[in-house]
């Protein structure tokens, strides 16, 4: 008997039955199938990755070139208008440029407005502030390297005093008529930018400065001081 199964223990035998298996016992040419379908899988993987890139850069292209050409039309759009402010000012002579001063005053004025009378808030705001803060302090007792507390309750009552009279401006800016503004074209405020870069509105700027001074000298007004300016001869007050 045992000489019978001798034959199937061989070495060659062995190796024979080896070869048909893989180290964990498969068939190999079930191995192999299964290596094929590996690959064809990969390959399809790389395939519709590398598809969807091209697609991802034909789109980042597409918008890339949208992009551009939008800049460009904008660009040009942008010349044009410019070049349309200069025709403005080319084209219509002094009644143009003195159309646009007006507007550009009057657009100054407005936004001057709309800065006071914010800012008169503001101050209204820190006045009453400031005079609370000394008035607190002043109650408290006295510490040694601190100076002028005994001016506190002056400077506070002050500080009041004004407060008062900027709200009673606030009330007469309220009262008011609400400012507009003209209209003005983005190519009028290419125009208007043209003639500041062309010296055109320093005139107009040089009046406006003249203005203010014969305001502060009609009103008495000393720049913050508290004695009123002497009226000026000829600078007529009383009309």
């Amino acid at each position: 008997k045992f000489a019978a199964l001798k034959p199937l223990f061989a070495p060659s035998s062995l190796s024979a039955h080896a070869e048909h298996r893989d180290p964990a016992g498969r068939h190999l040419p079930a191995l192999e199938r299964e290596k094929k379908t590996r690959k064809k899988e990969k390959r399809a993987a790389a395939m519709s990755m590398f598809s969807g890139l091209k697609e991802a850069a034909k789109t980042s292209m597409a918008m890339a070139q949208q992009g551009a050409a939008d800049i460009a039309q904008k660009a040009q759009e942008r010349v044009d208008q410019a070049t349309g402010g200069k025709r403005i000012v080319d084209a219509g002579g002094e009644p143009a440029k003195n159309a646009l001063r007006a507007k550009k005053a009057s657009l100054d004025a407005v936004s001057g407005d709309q800065v006071a009378t914010k800012k008169v808030v503001e101050i209204i705001a820190g006045l009453e502030d400031a005079a609370a803060k000394l008035r607190k302090s002043a109650a408290e007792a006295d510490v040694e390297g601190i100076t002028g507390k005994a001016d506190f309750l002056r400077l506070a009552e002050g500080y009041e005093a004004r407060a008062k009279v900027y709200k009673q401006a606030a009330a007469l800016l309220d009262e008011g008529a609400k400012l507009s503004t003209p209209e003005v074209t983005p190519v009028e405020k290419d125009a208007i930018t043209f003639m500041q870069a062309q010296g055109y509105m320093q005139t107009a700027q040089s009046k406006t400065q003249e203005g203010v001074e014969k305001v502060k000298q009609k009103a008495g007004y000393a720049g913050g001081s508290n004695a009123p300016l002497a009226p000026q001869p000829g600078s007529g007050g009383g009309s």
